[in-house]
């Protein structure tokens, strides 16, 4: 009972406060609401198409996102890479020899690479280039793995999922 009360009281107050601040902006700021919400619902949208063409859940694609957005790389490289990134393990499993050398040179094993999820796939591929003897080799490597429009845009978000994580990386963004 005193907990419906307490429900009851803190509803009043916040109608209360509603129409105050209703008051307040008019018009104008209903607008401004609705079109604040649009565009939330379109971001959304947006980003639940990416994780379903990329197969990447939305919590890991908006940490990947994040990421890019601070490199100054796009969604769109981003979702182009992320795609890449599993067709060529695809290939390196049925033998393309450019594939199957990129995998080689990085000291990737592809069939386990291929059960990794895409975030982790990236995170793999990033330590194993920050790993390699030879980073010419490896940087040449991971062009042919992630396409050469965008491996050079996301050597950032590379380098990072390589030395920091992306457990640490995907903390870091949702606090």
């Amino acid at each position: 009972v005193s907990a419906k009360r307490g429900f009851s009281q803190l509803a009043t107050q916040a109608r209360s406060l509603g129409g105050q601040l209703g008051n307040l902006v008019g018009l104008g700021g209903t607008s401004a609401f609705v079109g604040m919400a649009h565009s939330a619902i379109q971001a959304g949208s947006a980003i639940t198409d990416m994780a379903t063409a990329t197969r990447t859940g939305v919590v890991e694609l908006q940490v990947l996102t994040a990421l890019a957005d601070d490199a100054g790389a796009s969604h769109e490289q981003l979702k182009n890479a992320l795609i890449r990134v599993q067709k060529s393990a695809i290939d390196a499993s049925n033998g393309l020899s450019t594939q199957v050398r990129a995998f080689e040179a990085l000291n990737i094993n592809v069939d386990k690479f291929r059960e990794l999820t895409p975030e982790r796939q990236m995170e793999t591929l990033a330590v194993a280039m920050g790993e390699a003897e030879d980073q010419t080799t490896a940087y040449a490597a991971a062009m042919d793995i992630l396409g050469t429009r965008n491996a050079p845009k996301l050597l950032e978000v590379l380098k990072r999922l390589g030395t920091e994580g992306f457990d640490e990386l995907q903390d870091q963004v949702i606090e």
